[in-house]
């Protein structure tokens, strides 16, 4: 587990509040779930965002958390799920999709790459004692 995460503070993270905005009708963020053999086999989900004006698409689709649980892995459920996501993207007029991949995370690497996404840059952490 990476040293700048705090686990007790992300497990007591206020769920409601996080997905708030994909219930309320705001068109800010949507939840994407997939089902498999009648059970929640994942989900997604991805929030509207407002780019800097000197890009040349002023909004993104971004992919915020994406997770198959266990038993499902392997299936094929992020790959859909991704494809749903840019189904939404197409449907909102909106061209570019973004999210982040830990580097420790190989395995969401992976998929995107299959996916077809670009990595664009990396973000630089350096933790101070």
């Amino acid at each position: 587990e990476p040293e700048f995460l705090n686990r007790e503070t992300l497990l007591g993270y206020d769920l409601d509040d996080y997905f708030a905005d994909c219930f309320n009708g705001s068109e800010k963020a949507y939840l994407l779930v997939a089902e498999m053999e009648g059970e929640l086999a994942g989900f997604t989900k991805v929030d509207v965002q407002e780019l800097q004006k000197f890009f040349k698409q002023q909004k993104t689709l971004y992919i915020d958390d994406l997770y198959t649980f266990e038993k499902f892995r392997g299936k094929g459920v992020a790959t859909r799920l991704l494809k749903e996501a840019e189904n939404l993207a197409r449907e909102k007029g909106i061209k570019w999709l973004k999210a982040r991949a830990y580097t420790w995370n190989k395995a969401v690497q992976k998929l995107n790459e299959a996916a077809g996404w670009k990595n664009m840059y990396s973000e630089w952490f350096k933790i101070l004692e």
